[in-house]
């Protein structure tokens, strides 16, 4: 089970879902803490979330979400001269928004990102593997789907058990009850309440189904990474991020 020892939670004015990576049992020893952060929306960072991030250490922001996310909320750091921005959309293909009954469950979308969206989790991890000295912040809109599938396969590369994966990835539940009533009401302007509802649960079940799909599909979460693509070298180096002994 989880390590507990520094707090994993990043509390900012503008932001409500960062968390670190550090402190999770891995293969060789626990995750780093202080390397590596989840986050969700870094639109609404007023100047002290900003430097309480650099003073934490951040160099590297990736940004997850498509174009026209981007438009309608930039990230804070995109003209930064303290830390570098990159944005590499998980997603390629932007889709109009269905209606509820169109949905399909999370573990299915998920197993999708892995199955099809394979070249943007190449990218981003390779960015992360190839980033400059300093913590990462990796994130997206709410920090659960996009954030969670390439946390998910960092602390797999590390080592770490499917039931923590699982549990870090439902600790979004409760950064929820503060991002819910915003994102709700955007929602309300295009009449997508319902897909909504059924889209911002987060379930354990739901991650360890994609940590077993991925494990009958492609062996290990090691050798998915490998196919995407990245080198030994930056293989290395992402377990370097996660782990004083990798």
């Amino acid at each position: 089970m989880e390590t507990v020892t520094a707090s994993r939670w990043v509390t900012l004015s503008g932001a409500t879902n960062v968390r670190d990576l550090g402190g999770y049992q891995a293969d060789t020893g626990i995750t780093r803490w202080g390397t590596l952060f989840r986050a969700d929306g870094m639109h609404r960072l007023n100047e002290d979330d900003q430097r309480a991030l650099i003073n934490r250490g951040v160099r590297t922001m990736i940004d997850l979400r498509h174009a026209s996310e981007i438009a309608a909320q930039p990230n804070v750091f995109a003209r930064s001269s303290d830390v570098r921005y990159l944005n590499i959309p998980i997603l390629r293909a932007v889709h109009a928004t269905p209606d509820a009954s169109q949905i399909p469950d999370m573990a299915t979308i998920y197993r999708y990102f892995i199955d099809e969206c394979q070249a943007g989790l190449s990218e981003t991890l390779s960015a992360i593997a190839d980033a400059d000295q300093g913590a990462v912040v990796f994130h997206c809109t709410a920090g659960k789907d996009r954030t969670g599938v390439v946390a998910a396969l960092l602390l797999g590369l590390a080592g770490v058990g499917h039931d923590d994966i699982a549990d870090d990835y439902a600790l979004t539940a409760e950064a929820m009850q503060h991002l819910l009533p915003q994102m709700m009401e955007q929602a309300k302007q295009n009449g997508s309440t319902e897909v909504l509802k059924r889209l911002l649960s987060s379930n354990r079940e739901d991650m360890l189904d994609l940590l077993a799909y991925t494990e009958q599909r492609y062996e290990s979460i090691p050798a998915y990474i490998r196919q995407l693509g990245l080198s030994d070298a930056q293989r290395a180096r992402l377990r370097g991020r996660l782990l004083d002994q990798p």
